[in-house]
């Protein structure tokens, strides 16, 4: 089969749009990433995408998480890209922060990661990224989240607030 780019961002492209259209109460493993791009660009822009598993959302950012941003002429160096992340995507189990670190340092311009976790993580931990966004959907939009807006989810506010996830970011 012969090298053909556009596929790849095509193909890309429908996996981003699918996976972040997914319910995240029946595919429980979310990353929140954005557009590391200048805003005329479309930069900025992020969205939560949601898979079956965590090795299932590594190999999503591996094989996609570049080519929906940069096109590739040579299929090596998207190869050489894509084996890159994979390295760097195996350190999660054992170091999630210092592997977000370094794939944000690799996809730099490119695509960016605020959040790797499972859906219970969003919903309840203290952890910044999930305070801040719990705090937002209680429309606490300032920097420092209330301890009271920050509160874990509870069972009669999940579906709203699965809701609001599915628009974070855009």
């Amino acid at each position: 089969m012969t090298w053909d780019p556009n596929v790849l961002v095509d193909r890309a492209n429908q996996a981003f749009q699918e996976s972040s259209s997914r319910d995240p109460r029946l595919f429980q493993w979310g990353l929140f990433a954005w557009a590391d791009a200048p805003p005329a660009c479309g930069g900025g822009t992020g969205a939560f995408q949601w898979f079956q598993t965590q090795e299932e959302l590594l190999s999503h950012l591996a094989d996609f998480g570049a080519a929906a941003y940069m096109t590739f002429d040579e299929e090596s160096q998207w190869t050489e890209m894509r084996d890159e992340v994979r390295q760097i995507g195996a350190g999660f189990s054992v170091d999630r922060p210092n592997t977000l670190l370094q794939l944000n340092a690799h996809l730099k311009g490119l695509l960016q990661v605020d959040w790797i976790g499972d859906w219970q993580e969003l919903c309840t931990t203290n952890d910044d990224f999930p305070s801040k966004v719990r705090s937002r959907f209680r429309d606490n939009w300032e920097d420092d989240q209330s301890a009271e807006s920050s509160q874990p989810i509870g069972s009669d506010e999940l579906n709203e607030f699965c809701e609001f996830v599915e628009a974070y970011g855009f």
